[in-house]
């Protein structure tokens, strides 16, 4: 980590989103993805801001995760069974928090 701090010019923090500042994130992210409104369904944002406690680096990549579990499925939408199921082709238990497999079967 130190090459990379001898490179920044300043270090600063930022403030989770709470859960209504999550919902507008990602109903913002899927108009800038012209996806549709309801790619993903309310009681899942909410599965993955409890999880990410407001990170949005975190929430990125179990969405993005989670769209590439629905495209390997083949569904058209993101459904809390997604994260909810203990089995599922990939491997791996989806009901564990951070414990959402790739398709290889790697824990990511």
């Amino acid at each position: 980590m130190a090459p990379v701090k001898t490179r920044m010019t300043c270090i600063f923090t930022m403030e989770g989103l709470d859960e209504n500042e999550i919902d507008r994130f990602v109903a913002y992210r899927l108009k800038a993805a012209k996806a549709p409104n309801d790619l993903f369904d309310s009681e899942t944002v909410a599965l993955i801001s409890s999880h990410c406690r407001g990170n949005r680096r975190q929430l990125m990549n179990i969405a993005t995760l989670l769209l590439d579990e629905a495209f390997f499925r083949q569904e058209k939408a993101i459904g809390s069974h997604l994260i909810l199921e203990k089995e599922n082709p990939g491997g791996g238990c989806h009901a564990v928090p951070g414990c959402i497999p790739d398709h290889s079967g790697q824990i990511a």
